[in-house]
C-alpha cells in the first residue's frame, strides 16, 4: 500500500497530532479521501520525517498516531540518522522562458539537489522567476519523491552575485560550457570536489563571462558532451552528475 507523503512544519509535540493545516486536512480527507487506519508520512522539509497512522477524521482537523521515534528511510540502505548531514548541492541555472524553468525545477527537486539559484546572464532573455510557485513546485516534487528535504528556491541573481554567495560558503563550482579541450564534468567534479555547478542560457556564455569564470571566479569549465543540448536538458544531467560525484567522493 501506497505511503503517503506531507509536509508539516514545525512537528507538533508528543505521539499523537492534531493537524489542522486547511489545504492539508482539504487533501487528506477531500482529495485522497484517506480512512481510519491508514499509514501517512510527514516531512519538515529540512531532513526530518515521522510516520504516523490516522485514527480520526474530521472536517476541520486529521488526528495521527505517530511513532515516538524519528522513521528514517533510505533507498540505499543502512541508517541515514547514524550518517553525515548530506551537503548542500547547488545549481546555478540561467532563466529560461515560459514553464521550462519550472520543468526544471520540479526535475532537480526530484533528484535531490538542496538549492537552486535562478541566473540571469548576458544572454537570458527572462529576468525573473515566481518564487512562491517555484518554492511550491520544489515542495510537491519532494513529497511526490518521498524525500524530506526541499530544494530551496533562491532569489534571481548575477553572475557576480552568485559568485559572492558561493565564495561565502567555501563551495567550488564549475561551469558547464562547450568547447574544444574541455574535461567531462563528471570527471572535473570528482578533480575539484564541487558542490555546485553553473548552467547557462541557450544562447550560451558571452566571451565577458567566460573570462569572468577564468580570471576571477576560478571556476573550470567543463563539457557535458558533444551534443548542444536545451538549457533544461544541461540542469538534470547537470544536477544527476553532481548528486553522483557526491556519493562516489
Amino acid at each position: 500500500m501506497k505511503r503517503h507523503v506531507f509536509t508539516l512544519a514545525p512537528f507538533p509535540e508528543g505521539t499523537t497530532w492534531t493537524v489542522r493545516v486547511p489545504a492539508l486536512v482539504h487533501q487528506i480527507v477531500r482529495v485522497l479521501k484517506l480512512r481510519i487506519g491508514e499509514e501517512v508520512e510527514f516531512v519538515d522539509g529540512k531532513g526530518k520525517r515521522r510516520q504516523g497512522e490516522i485514527v480520526r477524521l474530521a472536517e476541520h482537523a486529521v488526528d495521527v498516531s505517530v511513532q515516538s521515534f524519528p522513521f528514517c528511510h533510505s533507498r540505499e540502505g543502512g541508517n541515514p540518522a547514524q550518517s553525515e548531514p548530506a551537503p548542500h548541492l547547488y545549481i546555478c541555472a540561467a532563466i529560461l522562458k515560459h514553464d521550462r524553468f519550472e520543468w526544471l525545477t520540479e526535475k532537480l527537486a526530484e533528484i535531490g539537489v538542496t538549492d537552486l539559484l535562478p541566473l540571469v546572464s548576458a544572454r537570458t532573455i527572462k529576468k525573473d522567476v515566481r518564487l512562491e510557485r517555484l518554492q511550491t513546485i520544489a515542495n510537491e516534487a519532494m513529497e511526490q519523491s518521498e524525500q524530506a528535504t526541499c530544494m530551496r528556491i533562491h532569489a534571481p541573481m548575477d553572475l557576480f552575485g552568485a559568485h559572492r554567495f558561493l565564495t561565502r560558503l567555501n563551495t567550488v563550482a564549475v561551469v558547464c560550457d562547450i568547447g574544444k579541450h574541455l574535461k567531462p564534468l563528471e570527471q572535473m567534479l570528482v578533480e575539484t570536489k564541487a558542490r555546485a555547478i553553473c548552467i547557462g542560457p541557450e544562447g550560451g556564455w558571452s566571451d565577458e563571462e567566460r573570462v569572468f569564470f577564468e580570471q576571477e571566479a576560478r571556476y573550470p569549465r567543463a563539457t557535458l558532451g558533444a551534443s548542444i543540448l536545451r538549457g533544461e536538458t544541461a540542469g538534470i544531467l547537470g544536477g544527476y552528475a553532481l548528486i553522483h560525484s557526491c556519493r562516489t567522493v
